[in-house]
């Protein structure tokens, strides 16, 4: 909602505002915040990656406002 409201709010800025929920990865953050959970059964962020690329890339210029899942 954040990044939909940020947008909103400066609609004739070129800054874009819009987020990504990764899920769960395999990451040390993760691993510190489930110390229990199993790791192997987790995605590896770079299984993650193509909406982070996508929104740096040139075919979402004009893009905001949006939420990605990236899983």
């Amino acid at each position: 909602r954040r990044a939909s409201s940020t947008s909103r709010s400066t609609p004739d800025s070129p800054i874009r505002s819009n987020s990504v929920n990764p899920g769960a990865v395999r990451s040390p953050m993760r691993a510190k915040a489930y110390p229990a959970e199993d790791a192997a059964k987790l995605t590896k962020p770079e299984a993650v990656l193509a909406p982070f690329l996508y929104l740096l890339g040139p075919d979402s210029r004009g893009v905001t406002g949006r939420r990605f899942d990236a899983q």
